[in-house]
């Protein structure tokens, strides 16, 4: 299991998470990136959403069981 995290100072609203991982990424009213999920079974192209960050605002840790 993942958590996905955001750091809502970093974001800056660019929208590369949303366009690499549109299943699970929405920017919304606030500019802010937002995961649909923010627990994950599997990383998918969350891992290319947080590498595709260029301010670093996008954080995944695994959850030990």
């Amino acid at each position: 299991m993942y958590s996905i995290r955001v750091n809502r100072e970093k974001c800056k609203g660019c929208g590369n998470c949303a366009k690499v991982c549109p299943e699970n990424w929405r920017l919304f009213e606030d500019k802010k990136a937002h995961p649909i999920r923010v627990k994950v079974e599997k990383l998918g192209c969350n891992k290319e959403a947080m590498e595709s960050c260029p301010y670093n605002a996008i954080s995944i840790v695994q959850k030990v069981r």
